[in-house]
């Protein structure tokens, strides 16, 4: 099986509960990997990103949020 993206998020009202959120989740992601002889290509790894492209879209703590670069406006 080929997986091109893994997507990880974390929770918490304040960065540190978040930061502590995402190392534990990425800490399971990883044994995970490692059980499963996932590889994963430490090149292209991101890590305690804010915002991150998705389908089009940035995917922030805000919400979703459009590409500018992919809308296109319609003049009248």
């Amino acid at each position: 099986m080929i997986a091109n993206n893994l997507l990880m998020y974390r929770e918490g009202d304040e960065m540190e509960t978040a930061t502590s959120d995402h190392d534990k989740n990425l800490r399971i992601v990883l044994a995970r990997a490692r059980e499963t002889n996932l590889t994963l290509n430490k090149e292209k790894v991101c890590l305690r990103h804010t915002e991150v492209p998705y389908i089009c879209h940035f995917l922030t703590a805000d919400g979703r949020k459009s590409d500018p670069k992919k809308v296109i406006l319609r003049q009248s």
